[in-house]
This record gives structure tokens, C-alpha cells and sequence, in this order.
């Protein structure tokens, strides 16, 4: 984080503590310090499956996370949800159920989106003193989705600090290098530390694989013990 992003975040936190709702506010109030050393701070690998790439058209139709605390995943506190879609809501196309495997069949057994990010909320606040800060891979589509989650359903957006191990692959690339954006895929970036291939395109898989590759970049960082939380938000 630089300075502008520094502030452009206490904005925010303002912003989020005014106007979003208890839930939110109760992780907002919690978040740790960004001077905080990282292997001080707990995680929350998340990721989503959508209906497409665009927030303002497409839906997230599942949801998973683990949490990450002292170097290890907490597989066992893991959570995956299916979200209902309505019937003006039925974006689901042939393509996409390929992708992800969720029918229109498994869809309607879901929880509404408001339950899903009501347990979000419960998951990032954790239940120690300070919150889980989100671990994602490529923050883009957390970011935005869970962005326009919060609009519709709460009216505000709060601040969404996110680590991105795609941000930290990102940073380590020598300067001026060609991004070959293939070269980061989350399964391709887990090759490279000898960790195996995760089964694609299922939220609490994919948060799993994600939580596993963050624990192996870190590690092999000179700078590793030195690392603060500032370090590595996006």
C-alpha cells in the first residue's frame, strides 16, 4: 500500500463505519493495524463463483473460505455455500454450468445472498481480537463482486483490503518484465512451488489452493519475517 492508497482506505473505513450495517461494522471496527507483522495476522482465503466477469451483470452463485492463522490452513473451519438465484436471476448458461458444475437444480436448494454474506461477515470477523483480513486469488473479481454484493444489499461500500497472491507473484516478476497473464493462474503459480494441482471451479477448492499457494509464497521470501501487513494489501 502506498501513501495514496493508505488514505483512500481510512476514507473508506470512515465511509463503511457511518453508513454500512452491524455485521460489517463489527469486522470494519476489528480490522488489524496495517503496521501489524503479517505472521501476526489471521486470513481469510475466499474465492467466488460467478455467473460470468461483470458485477453489475452477473451474479456470485457460491461462495467459500478457510481461514489461515499461524502458517497453517484451517481446513476444518472451511465453508461453502450456494446462493439462490431468482427467477430474473437465472444467468446460468450451458457454458457456465460446465465450468462450475452448479445447475439450475442445486441453485434453487441455496441460502438467499443475504444469509450467505451475513456468514461472510461472521467468518472475517472470526472470533479472536482482531478480524481475518480476505486472501484472495486475482482481487479483481472478489473485489468487484463483493463490492456490488454490499451496494445492493446494504446501500454502502466498505473498504475491501485484500491480499492477492496474483499481486504477489506480480511483484516478484523482475522489472519490465512481459506479463504473461497464463503464468499466473492459480494451478500454474502452484507448479512452481511444487504443490499440487487443485481441482478448478469450485469456491471452498479454490480457497483452499489459494490459502496453500500464499503460505508457500511467503515462505520463500528472504524478507519473510520482516513483512508487515501494509506489504502485501492490495
Amino acid at each position: 500500500m502506498n501513501l495514496i492508497q493508505k488514505g483512500w482506505f481510512k476514507w473508506q473505513l470512515r465511509q463503511g463505519l457511518k453508513h454500512c450495517p452491524e455485521a460489517v461494522h463489527a469486522w470494519l471496527v476489528a480490522l488489524p493495524d496495517l503496521h501489524a507483522p503479517l505472521s501476526e495476522v489471521s486470513l481469510l482465503a475466499l474465492d467466488f463463483e460467478t455467473t460470468g466477469l461483470n458485477p453489475k451483470q452477473h451474479q456470485i452463485i457460491s461462495m467459500g473460505w478457510v481461514p489461515v492463522s499461524q502458517g497453517a490452513v484451517q481446513v476444518g473451519k472451511g465453508e461453502h455455500h450456494l446462493i439462490q438465484l431468482s427467477e430474473a436471476e437465472q444467468l446460468l448458461t450451458e457454458e457456465s454450468i460446465k465450468i462450475h458444475g452448479l445447475t439450475h437444480q442445486a441453485l434453487a436448494a441455496g441460502e438467499s445472498s443475504d444469509e450467505v454474506l451475513n456468514a461472510l461477515w461472521r467468518a472475517l470477523r472470526g472470533d479472536g481480537e482482531w478480524s481475518r483480513v480476505p486472501l484472495v486469488h486475482f482481487a479483481r473479481i472478489e473485489k468487484g463482486f463483493l463490492t456490488q454484493a454490499c451496494r445492493q444489499q446494504y446501500g454502502c461500500v466498505p473498504p475491501l483490503p485484500m491480499v492477492d497472491t496474483f499481486d504477489l507473484a506480480l511483484r516478484q516478476m523482475p522489472p519490465q518484465t512481459a506479463v504473461d497473464a497464463g503464468k499466473l493462474r492459480l494451478n500454474t503459480l502452484r507448479q512452481q512451488y511444487h504443490l499440487p494441482e487443485a481441482p478448478p471451479h469450485h469456491a471452498l477448492e479454490d480457497a483452499i489452493a489459494t490459502a496453500e499457494l500464499f503460505l508457500a509464497q511467503i515462505k520463500h521470501r528472504p524478507d519473510a519475517g520482516r513483512l508487515l501487513l501494509e506489504d502485501v494489501l492490495v
